[in-house]
């Protein structure tokens, strides 16, 4: 069975470097739990949940299905 690599920018591979560092995992293990978490979420968005995120300022909002797929279409774009 053939791998698949992601493409990562160099930020993002900076990113990972750093959560492999503070937690002791192997950068395989660190894509691969962002990749679930990821998986949740879109999983999340799709059943019509909603999803409370955190801003950086600390406050809590709650995304509902709407938003987060007009957040993943901006994202998309970038």
């Amino acid at each position: 069975m053939a791998r698949i690599q992601p493409v990562l920018s160099p930020a993002e591979l900076v990113l990972v470097d750093q959560v492999a560092a503070l937690t002791g995992a192997k950068r395989t293990e660190v894509i691969k739990s962002a990749l679930t978490v990821y998986h949740w979420f879109v999983r999340q968005a799709l059943t019509g949940s909603q999803v409370l995120a955190r801003k950086p300022s600390g406050e809590e909002i709650s995304l509902e299905t709407a938003e987060l797929a007009a957040l993943e279409g901006r994202g998309n774009r970038l």
